[in-house]
């Protein structure tokens, strides 16, 4: 099982970590069309300030079967 975690930096030099609130993942490539849909959402808030980078990664937890 995967967790989907994404840093999103600002122009101001700040950053966030996005935590997904859907649970885990089976595949690593669910995981990480999981991590596109919430970049996708987050930048598409008209709040969100100007975004500079955007990382991603998808963590194989231990201990659970894939």
């Amino acid at each position: 099982m995967f967790e989907a975690l994404v840093l999103v930096c600002f122009i101001d030099q700040s950053c966030v970590e996005l935590h997904n609130n859907r649970g885990l993942y089976r595949t690593e490539q669910a995981c990480k069309a999981r991590t596109i849909e919430m970049v996708s959402d987050f930048v598409s808030d008209p709040d969100t300030p100007p975004v500079i980078t955007i990382q991603y990664k998808c963590i194989k937890q231990q201990g659970q079967s894939t």
